[in-house]
């Protein structure tokens, strides 16, 4: 037996880390393997824009929509250029979600809220998240949920319409990834 748990991370995991992944999956720590990789690597940058779907799907949790009625999800975001620095990576990972991801749902119910999954329902949209990040000094808390979406959401509820909300934006992810 063993256990592998890939940790985003600047820093290596600490022996306390792999003693913990050891106890709460019950393998010996010798059996940990903790790879660990930067959000500022390419890595990094592609598990982020892996993300899109899992953003949508979670966006709709948080509106109040029953996850087990979305039947499937498929998406697409830009993978972000590497940084040098953690703070500039997260903005620009997170620009590429906000501003250039489209996210596909098939849905077994209506909502009336499927405007509200895209990153264009939010008052701070428009501006690339370094400057969103600084305004509010790193403290992500004090920004509207809202931001945190895809940036385009096509919705096909089964046995009804399609609708499409939110629209990418290029120039902010011009703006954002030459930065």
């Amino acid at each position: 037996d063993l256990a592998v748990l890939a940790v985003e991370s600047d820093a290596l995991p600490t022996q306390a880390v792999a003693e913990h992944v050891a106890e709460r999956a019950g393998v010996p720590r010798s059996a940990v393997y903790l790879p660990a990789f930067a959000t500022g690597s390419v890595t990094g940058s592609v598990v982020s824009a892996a993300r899109a779907a899992e953003l949508a799907v979670f966006r709709l949790f948080e509106l109040g929509y029953d996850p087990r009625d979305v039947l499937s999800v498929a998406s697409s975001a830009p993978v972000a250029p590497a940084s040098d620095t953690e703070s500039t990576a997260l903005a620009r990972t997170t620009d590429a979600l906000v501003y250039g991801s489209r996210v596909h749902l098939q849905v077994a119910a209506p909502f009336d809220r499927f405007d509200e999954v895209p990153s264009t329902a939010a008052a701070e949209h428009g501006t690339p998240l370094a400057a969103a990040f600084d305004g509010v000094d790193w403290r992500f808390e004090d920004l509207s949920p809202a931001l945190f979406g895809p940036a385009q959401v096509t919705v096909d509820v089964r046995g009804g319409g399609a609708e499409t909300h939110g629209a990418r934006d290029d120039a902010v992810l011009a703006e954002s990834f030459a930065g």
